[in-house]
């Protein structure tokens, strides 16, 4: 299992036809016995995002609620809608939940610290935003990319943005073309899963592999650059990288040049590390029951690994592991249309 070949991730330059052809071979090459995370993934599940801000400065005005023009900054987004939310996420009536914002030109923006002089047009707001993106995203099993949105202060001595976000599992109200919704699916074991294998990063590099883990029910702090603040009406990008593993073992061990690894023998490996911290919660899931398990999936609702998991274990315990994490990976494809990452700041 430790030698299993990694996918080819540049899944935006290739068709259905050709993705599945390559899934096609990668299964003929694997050990006999693996379970591969099935083909369907392409065809039923896209990167359907949309983002929310939550403003608690609110006036009530006899039966209506606005919220007051103290604005600390907005929300903006560049490059195309993505089909699938424009499509599908809809009312009752057929309008789009999300809106799309309103379009302001910017000559210039700041990224890590470093303005970058190029003007772009950003579709601009600070609530039900729909999130537009350089390319139409899809996901399965192995691929990876990154997500950008730039925060505008709105206000002087901005010093920090909180951020958090959550990410679901969508499904259809009906098989009906003509009167299909995408809504958020009520299976509390898809949401689960669905946390634990679609994984979200602050930073990602060569040396070290993926940085900073983002868990989806905890918030993080955006800060001006070199303890300074933000300036007012110049966008901020913000960048999330992605991951869907595509082998259990991509979680523990430090191969990603190699096997797609999230992490490389040069990252931190400490206590207080993202890897320790992505191995304990890795552990944390041997033994919990397939309803609240955010790793592994057993049809019988039990999910037992009695040895502990880290680079030195069994050849038995990377195979039971890995067994529990494709059949997650099946239960994601054959119980999502859609995958929805929401975007919270204040």
């Amino acid at each position: 299992m430790r030698n299993q070949r990694k996918q080819d991730n540049s899944i935006k330059e290739k068709t259905s036809d050709e993705l599945l052809e390559e899934i096609a071979v990668n299964k003929r090459k694997l050990k006999q016995g693996f379970v591969f995370a099935f083909v369907a993934l392409i065809a039923v599940i896209a990167l359907g995002i949309a983002w929310f801000m939550s403003n608690s400065k609110v006036t009530s005005t006899g039966t209506s609620v606005s919220a007051q023009d103290d604005r600390l900054f907005e929300l903006a987004s560049v490059g195309g809608r993505q089909t699938a939310e424009a499509f599908y996420l809809i009312d009752e009536s057929k309008k789009n939940i999300l809106s799309a914002g309103t379009e302001k030109t910017y000559a210039s923006y700041i990224e890590n610290g470093t303005e970058v002089q190029k003007e772009q047009t950003y579709h601009v707001g600070t609530g039900s935003l729909a999130w537009y993106l350089d390319s139409q995203e899809s996901i399965l099993p192995g691929a990876n990319g990154k997500l950008e949105f730039y925060i505008i202060p709105k206000k002087d001595n901005v010093k920090s943005v909180t951020v958090s976000f959550d990410i679901n599992g969508y499904v259809y109200t009906t098989e009906e073309n003509a009167d299909r919704r995408a809504v958020k699916s009520e299976d509390t074991t898809l949401q689960n899963l669905i946390q634990g294998h679609i994984l979200f990063f602050q930073q990602l590099d060569d040396v070290d592999g993926y940085q900073k883990w983002l868990k989806a029910d905890e918030s993080f702090v955006i800060e001006a650059p070199k303890n300074s603040s933000f300036k007012k009406d110049v966008p901020y990008k913000v960048t999330i990288y992605w991951i869907w593993p595509q082998y259990f073992r991509n979680y523990v061990y430090t191969q990603k040049s190699t096997q797609g690894d999230l992490f490389t023998d040069a990252a931190n490996q400490t206590s207080d590390s993202d890897y320790a911290r992505i191995n304990t919660f890795i552990n944390s899931q041997r033994t919990i029951e397939t309803s609240q398990n955010k790793l592994f999936y057993d049809e019988s609702g039990k999910v037992q690994v009695g040895s502990p998991i880290n680079k030195d274990m069994a050849q038995d315990t990377l195979d039971q592991c890995s067994n529990y994490y494709n059949k997650a990976d099946e239960y994601i494809g054959t119980n999502a249309k859609y995958i929805y990452v929401g975007i919270k700041a204040n």
